[in-house]
C-alpha cells in the first residue's frame, strides 16, 4: 500500500471499527499513556485505546542513494542493486512510516507491548515528531498491521 508523500494520513484502529482512513485528529481517551512504536507488529484491538501510525512514500533519488551508499571497506551488494532496480521500475515501493499508541500502564508493562512500543516518560516532545522508520511494500508490514 502506497499513499503520497502530499497526503497526511492517520489509519486508526479501535474496537469499536473497522480500520478506516482519517485526515482529523484523533485524541486519546484520558489516563491514557502514549508509547513510541518500535515495528508494526500487530497487537490485539482491546490493549490499545488508540494505535496511529503515519505513512508517506518516500523519494526515489535519496531512497537509491542510500541503498546504493558504499562503506569504507564494503561496495554496495547484488541484492541492494536488485532492490534499487526494482524502485525504478516501480515494482517495488518504499514508504516511511511513524508509528504512536496510547494505552494503560498496566498494558505497557507486558512483554509484548514491550517489545513493539516504547513508553514516553519524560521526553513529552518525542509523542508529536516520532522518529521515522522505513519499509518496503514487498515486506508486508502495512497489511498486517491493518489487517489483524
Amino acid at each position: 500500500m502506497v499513499i503520497s508523500s502530499s497526503a497526511r494520513v492517520a489509519f486508526s484502529r479501535s474496537p469499536a471499527c473497522e480500520p478506516t482512513v482519517s485526515l482529523e485528529t484523533l485524541a486519546p481517551r484520558p489516563g491514557t499513556r502514549a508509547a513510541i512504536g518500535r515495528d508494526l507488529t500487530p497487537l490485539p484491538l482491546p490493549s490499545l485505546a488508540l494505535d496511529l501510525v503515519h505513512l508517506r512514500s518516500l523519494p526515489l533519488g535519496p531512497e537509491t542513494a542510500r541503498l546504493l551508499r558504499a562503506g569504507p571497506l564494503r561496495r554496495p551488494s547484488a541484492a541492494r542493486r536488485a532492490l534499487v532496480r526494482d524502485l525504478l521500475s516501480g515494482a517495488e515501493a518504499s514508504f516511511g512510516w511513524r508509528r504512536r499508541a496510547w494505552t494503560t500502564r498496566d498494558v505497557l508493562r507486558t512483554g509484548e507491548v514491550r517489545r513493539v512500543f516504547r513508553p514516553v516518560v519524560f521526553d513529552i516532545a518525542a509523542i508529536s515528531a516520532p522518529p521515522e522508520r522505513w519499509a518496503l511494500a514487498r515486506n508486508g508490514s502495512i497489511a498486517r498491521w491493518l489487517f489483524a
